[in-house]
């Protein structure tokens, strides 16, 4: 987001190399604690791309990153679906335990379903805007071969028929309670995001 002009100051607990070359600002800080105020305020976006289900207590980073948006602006937030069909096998064979990645990775502390999803933002402060699913990432193990472009448009295609079922990670766009949802008849693409082709943002929290 950074090359596409916009301002972005980065929270993480660890720091990737190279990410502060990325980032207008990149601040050290264990969201357990909450979030660092030299982080600032007034962001258009927040975004929260598979973070809350590592905290102990989501709720309370949700409704702080609330404080730091502008009037009218937007969270984007994404977390694995625990309904996924994978999930649900293990725990209905009795083999449930953690992953070193996925759904079922070992670091995840809370685990989401699109319901609870709404629950837990709602309790924080805010109204879902809109709520998506994706496929899952085939291509992240298999490469960008042929078989995981197959794959990658079968689990798309049973997302969108049932997405608590097949969905492999729920996103969901929101706004704090009595914000102004509509800005200028503006409509926003969450997948568009996603892939970074549109972001109406100019200054982005992550």
């Amino acid at each position: 987001m950074e090359s596409l002009g916009h301002e972005v100051t980065g929270v993480d607990y660890v720091e990737v190399p190279g990410v502060r070359d990325r980032c207008s600002r990149f601040h050290l800080a264990n969201l357990e604690e909450g979030l660092p105020a030299e982080a600032g305020t007034g962001f258009d976006y927040v975004v929260a791309g598979d973070v809350i289900e590592h905290l102990s207590r989501p709720e309370r980073v949700l409704a702080e990153a609330a404080s730091v948006l502008r009037p009218g602006g937007r969270m984007l937030l994404s977390v694995p679906n625990f309904s996924h069909w994978y999930s649900r096998l293990r725990v209905a064979v009795g083999a449930f335990d953690y992953d070193r990645r996925g759904i079922l990775d070992e670091t995840h502390l809370r685990f989401f379903t699109r319901a609870s999803l709404r629950r837990t933002v709602r309790a924080a402060g805010y109204d879902v805007l809109e709520l998506s699913s994706t496929g899952a990432p085939f291509w992240s193990l298999l490469g960008r071969g042929p078989l995981a472009a197959v794959l990658g448009g079968a689990s798309r295609l049973l997302t969108r028929v049932r997405p608590t079922l097949f969905g492999y990670q729920h996103v969901a766009l929101l706004t704090p309670h009595a914000a102004e949802t509509i800005i200028a008849g503006e409509h926003v693409d969450v997948q568009d995001i996603l892939n970074r082709q549109y972001v109406p943002a100019d200054r982005v929290g992550v």
